[in-house]
């Protein structure tokens, strides 16, 4: 991912100095987005191969190619360097799913490691892509606006598996499972015809995608779901307007929050502040949205202008982009833009004192710890080490 390039590229530079024989290939969205400028860059002698787009059928035509006889020319979706010129094979078409296998967890080297809120888990992958199109999202330039799906039958063995490798939660890893609210219905149903509802399971969804299966909610509940990610985005109808994100009805997002919620699934509330037009006050308005909706755990997450996406161009034009090349603090926590009346270090302070507010929430916080005691005890001791003087006061007042 983007603010991953760096560290990557630290990453290569150790394996070349280990063996220059070793080919190095970087695939991944940034590697996606960015594939005309990587050869070009500061780190290009640590990279062999690009694989743009998705890696797996040209991944595998790559590997056949290196052991065999080194033409290249014909694998899609491919970039590289021949004899001192740099060629960008033509791209390939989005993939047949269908050709697509499930995970061999068997080969893996490391056994363990993966958890979800204090959980052993693992990912599962229903469908790829998303047919929103928000102007702050870098999906398209990955999969395109195309939305395909695994079979059910496939997916349900994939989650077997995972469990037969001690997984006891689940994060499908899918953009937006909802953009077929049906077929949702259908792949909770068979988890628990199945018997796999024993599983916990994490999900990112939409609003109107929930709102569109009556019904569904419950069903998600019976089937295992414990955690859904929705992206509110943000309450001002000007910044909905300029992200280009689907335009929600407040009460409705409040209306199926706590449906959510009253089966006891643990929302995800993500918020996007540093638009253009943000003051203080309409920061805040999110947040006082967040606590009148009671989202569970509300992220406060800054505009990023990743490369390639609509956002960025825009943000370009108006000036208000304060670091554009510095990718390794393109992490949606770290302030890249400025507002029209904030800077970058005003969008920091206070999302910072905003997150401050939200760790006071006794409510929310006990809530939190009852659900997941061992899990929020780890998180509490992380923020505690890292906090400044008058947090770690407040929680000390607390025990007093």
């Amino acid at each position: 991912m983007t603010f991953q390039y760096d560290d990557t590229m630290k990453l290569a530079g150790c394996v070349r100095e280990y063996n220059p024989k070793i080919k190095i290939i970087l695939g991944g969205y940034h590697p996606t987005v960015e594939f005309e400028n990587l050869f070009l860059g500061t780190h290009k002698q640590h990279i062999d191969f690009i694989i743009r787009n998705e890696g797996e059928i040209t991944f595998s035509l790559l590997i056949e190619q290196i052991q065999s006889d080194g033409k290249y020319d014909r694998i899609p979706s491919l970039s590289y360097i021949n004899k001192g010129a740099i060629v960008h094979n033509p791209q390939g078409s989005v993939l047949d799913l269908d050709r697509v296998k499930r995970p061999d967890r068997s080969k893996r080297i490391l056994k363990k490691g993966f958890h979800i809120l204090g959980t052993p888990a693992d990912v599962v992958e229903t469908s790829r892509g998303c047919v929103n199109h928000c102007k702050f999202c870098s999906i398209r330039q990955m999969y395109g606006t195309v939305f395909r799906k695994y079979t059910i039958e496939r997916v349900i063995e994939d989650i077997m598996d995972a469990r037969n490798h001690g997984a006891q939660a689940i994060l499908i890893v899918d953009d937006n499972i909802t953009v077929d609210a049906v077929r949702f219905e259908t792949l909770c149903r068979e988890i628990i015809n199945n018997k796999l509802n024993d599983i916990k399971y994490a999900v990112q969804a939409s609003i109107p995608g929930l709102k569109r299966a009556p019904g569904l909610l419950k069903l998600m509940s019976e089937a295992g779901v414990d955690l859904c990610f929705v992206g509110i985005e943000n309450v001002d109808d000007k910044n909905i307007q300029f992200l280009d994100a689907k335009q929600i009805h407040h009460s409705e997002t409040k209306d199926i929050i706590n449906e959510l919620q009253g089966y006891g699934i643990t929302v995800i509330g993500s918020f996007i502040i540093g638009n253009p037009g943000d003051t203080r006050e309409i920061v805040y308005e999110n947040f006082q949205y967040a606590n009148t909706i009671d989202v569970d755990i509300p992220l406060f997450l800054i505009l990023t202008p990743f490369p390639k996406t609509e956002i960025r161009q825009e943000l370009l034009r108006h000036k208000l982009i304060t670091n554009t090349y510095d990718y390794s603090t393109y992490d949606l926590f770290h302030a890249n833009v400025k507002t029209n009346y904030l800077t970058s270090s005003d969008l920091e302070k206070i999302r910072d004192e905003i997150a401050f507010k939200i760790f006071k929430n006794g409510s929310r916080l006990w809530r939190l710890v009852r659900k997941y005691p061992h899990f929020s005890v780890k998180v509490l001791f992380d923020q505690l080490i890292n906090q400044p003087k008058e947090v770690i006061g407040y929680i000390q007042g607390m025990f007093k």
